[in-house]
């Protein structure tokens, strides 16, 4: 069995590893792991425990060399795959380092939730200052990776299950204007095996202080790709390819969430808060409603969201503001939004509702480049909505936040079906920032 061998060869590597430095005094004290405890649920493994390992080169804060970060896990329910894992191993470049300017390259591979990946990453990052959050970042990346069981997913009709070859260049400068923070992400890729394609994205994203009045929010996300043979890398306006709800505990594995709240519309997984994606929360009912009815005319090859937030100040933030300490680990935002997103490709505009994304649909690159919205597929949504921000370091010790929001997006155009009312109250439970930064 694949997995079984991809398994044993990657424990394999990990006790060498482990039991090496252990080998002398002198080498005991060269390196040092912190083991820590993990525990996750979804419907398929149970709950799963495991345990955490960090590895550094003691006193070098995560900037040495031979960092290690891993995590094995076991499914108490004993699935068909009870066994899972995660490893991430990073070397700096000395030649192209300096403080505040690190190059690295990393192995990573996991078998996990029905998936595996397995590649290699090279990493320059220039990092100014002690803020992580202002940063700059080139990476190029490639790996193999296969939904290798569609009993995690939460929609199995956006797997092919076929495995992919994925080589990715992706750009990030995340900083500061005269406005307010900002950032600009933009990536392309390429697949090689079976059916090539060549996709691109771009993510920018801007905030406004308005003083006690408040701020905005902006974000603009555009994304194309040459070919629909894998519907894993295919868009929803509501959120992106399949492939980046791997990224998240929350989506990778059905369960974690009641996959009934997802199918029916109910929440909403923010992509921006994942990685890249459009995220148009008022389309995710309407979206969810037509994958539930067997029609996938909804995965798109491209696809154009704009994303506004006026945040205003509120008496709950006004005190977790006031109390000093409490704004370390908490905030609470109120706001009103808009979103409005579409198809750029002619291709999607006129995609049939009855296509078939199987392993039959069309395999060519050709693309029908009549680019620009088409108002009648372009949808729009605006309402009112809460967030929940809680922050906690995570195991690595940096920052971690879990963003929990409710909406009402109560103007939505262009909806589904004879009865479809434009002004009509709707909510959302969404997890992630829309507009993260």
């Amino acid at each position: 069995m694949a997995y079984g061998r991809h398994f044993t060869i990657i424990i394999g590597l990990m006790a060498l590893f482990f039991l090496a430095p252990r080998s002398g005094v002198a080498q005991e004290r060269s390196y040092s792991v912190l083991p820590s405890p993990d525990a996750w649920y979804n419907r398929v493994d149970g709950f799963k425990v495991g345990v955490r390992l960090l590895g550094q080169v003691p006193g070098t804060f995560d900037g040495g060399p031979h960092r290690l970060r891993s995590v094995v896990w076991l499914g108490t329910s004993i699935p068909n795959y009870p066994i899972g894992y995660e490893l991430e191993f990073t070397e700096p470049i000395k030649a192209f380092s300096e403080y505040g300017s690190e190059a690295t390259w990393s192995l990573i591979s996991g078998i996990r939730s029905g998936y595996y990946r397995h590649g290699m990453r090279v990493m320059k990052r220039w990092q100014p200052g002690f803020d992580e959050r202002f940063y700059r970042e080139l990476q190029l990346q490639s790996s193999v990776s296969k939904r290798f069981d569609v009993d995690y997913a939460v929609l199995e009709q956006r797997w092919s299950r076929e495995q992919t070859w994925n080589t990715e260049l992706r750009w990030t400068d995340s900083g500061k204007n005269r406005f307010g923070p900002s950032r600009i992400g933009v990536s392309a890729s390429a697949q090689w095996l079976g059916t090539a394609f060549f996709q691109v994205e771009a993510d920018v994203r801007q905030s406004v202080r308005l003083g006690r009045a408040g701020r905005l929010l902006g974000r603009v996300f555009g994304g194309l790709i040459t070919s629909d043979r894998y519907p894993e890398y295919l868009y929803l306006r509501s959120g992106g390819p399949a492939v980046d709800w791997m990224q998240s505990r929350f989506t990778e594995a059905r369960g974690t969430i009641p996959p009934k709240w997802i199918r029916d519309g109910l929440v909403h997984v923010s992509s921006g808060s994942i990685g890249m994606g459009p995220s148009l929360r008022g389309a995710a009912e309407q979206e969810m409603q037509r994958l539930r009815d067997g029609d996938l005319s909804g995965l798109m090859q491209s696809v154009l969201v704009f994303h506004l937030e006026y945040s205003f100040i509120n008496p709950i933030q006004n005190y977790i503001d006031r109390s000093g300490y409490l704004g370390e680990f908490l905030g609470f935002e109120t706001y009103l939004f808009g979103d409005a997103g579409g198809a750029l490709l002619a291709r999607d505009r006129e995609r049939d509702r009855d296509m078939d994304l199987g392993l039959d649909m069309g395999t060519d690159l050709g693309l029908d480049m009549d680019l620009g919205p088409d108002s009648g597929k372009w949808l729009s949504s605006a309402g009112f909505g809460a967030l929940l921000r809680l922050s906690f370091p995570g195991p690595d010790l940096k920052t971690r936040s879990l963003v929990l929001r409710y909406e009402i997006p109560a103007w939505l155009s262009d909806g589904p079906g004879p009865d479809h009312k434009d002004f009509d109250f709707r909510q959302i439970v969404g997890i992630g920032a829309v507009i993260p930064f």
